[in-house]
């Protein structure tokens, strides 16, 4: 099965249009977090971004996808995509996500997915995050992504927008500080 998401640096792309739409970022998430609980119960996963303005709703729809699976997610804030590798690697998470498209063009994105060795994932286990069977039931297929809405809570508010309060609050919260602040200073200790 080819990848249609994953080229060879991540999912790349002009954030708001598919692949880096709202239902497909969320999609991708879900398919994570089922990868991961696969293997380890208590899944953790490091997201970090580099400092253009799509990064922190992108990683809203990422941090959704996670937490509608159970899995703990955790901000790094604005990180290089290396400082992320070595993190994972480093404080034993399950995987890592950087927001960031490198040397592209200011108006693109993209999203890179690191295994809990800190390297990137195998094309193999990229397939099967891309394959429907994996992606949970309530999941777009990615030929709808485009056209589908994101889903509705009971609240009445979409999707993204309870995510991106839950991200801000493992960003800026009580809980999330000190989080934050020992991968802060374990970053700091090792970058």
């Amino acid at each position: 099965m080819a990848k249609e998401l994953f080229g060879t640096d991540g999912i790349r792309g002009i954030p708001g249009t598919y692949p880096l739409d709202d239902a497909t970022l969320y999609g991708v998430a879900r398919a994570l977090g089922k990868y991961l609980l696969k293997n380890n119960p208590k899944p953790r996963v490091l997201i970090g971004m580099d400092t253009r303005e799509s990064g922190p709703h992108i990683a809203a729809q990422l941090a959704a996808g996670l937490a509608d699976d159970g899995v703990e997610f955790l901000s790094a804030g604005v990180i290089s995509t290396p400082g992320i590798a070595c993190l994972v690697r480093r404080k034993k998470f399950s995987a890592g996500i950087v927001i960031s498209a490198s040397h592209n063009p200011y108006h693109d994105n993209g999203v890179k997915l690191f295994s809990h060795a800190g390297m990137k994932f195998l094309d193999a286990v990229e397939e099967t995050l891309e394959n429907p069977e994996e992606r949970p039931a309530n999941s777009p297929a990615l030929s709808e992504s485009v056209t589908k809405p994101m889903p509705k809570t009971s609240g009445g508010t979409s999707r993204a927008s309870a995510a991106q309060r839950r991200h801000k609050k493992a960003r800026h919260g009580n809980a999330g500080k000190a989080r934050v602040e020992e991968t802060e200073s374990a970053s700091a200790d090792g970058l």
